[in-house]
This record gives structure tokens, C-alpha cells and sequence, in this order.
């Protein structure tokens, strides 16, 4: 019974410490400034921006597939 509690315990404690500095780096985010474009601004509505997310997302899957992990 102690160890199932204690476990429980750290597992909901870890939880709460990890989600501090997500909320820290979400709140910094929304009080930025939003810059206008210009001609070093990657557009993110293309077929380049969808491509290289996609082959992104396949390369680490594969990756992570065939690393055993």
C-alpha cells in the first residue's frame, strides 16, 4: 500500500512540475507582438510548408520504429 501511494503520489506531483513551464512558455508566447511578413518569413499555407511537415513527421516515425524504442 505505501509504495502504491507514494508512487501515485510522485506520478501527480511530476505532472503538476511539468506543466509550470509549458503555462510559462505558453503565456510568453500569446503576450508577443505579432510582426508583419516580410521577405525572410517562411509561409506556412503552402504545399512546401504541408510537405516537409509530413516527411518531418514519416522520418521521425520511422526513426523511432526502427530504433526499437
Amino acid at each position: 500500500m505505501w509504495y502504491n501511494t507514494t508512487t501515485a503520489a510522485a506520478h501527480s506531483s511530476a505532472g503538476f512540475f511539468m506543466i509550470i513551464p509549458v503555462l510559462a512558455i505558453a503565456g510568453s508566447l500569446a503576450k508577443k507582438k505579432i510582426v508583419p511578413e516580410s521577405a525572410g518569413t517562411f509561409p506556412v499555407t503552402g504545399g512546401l510548408f504541408a510537405g516537409l511537415l509530413v516527411s518531418t513527421i514519416l522520418t521521425r516515425r520511422r526513426s523511432h520504429i526502427f530504433s526499437g524504442a
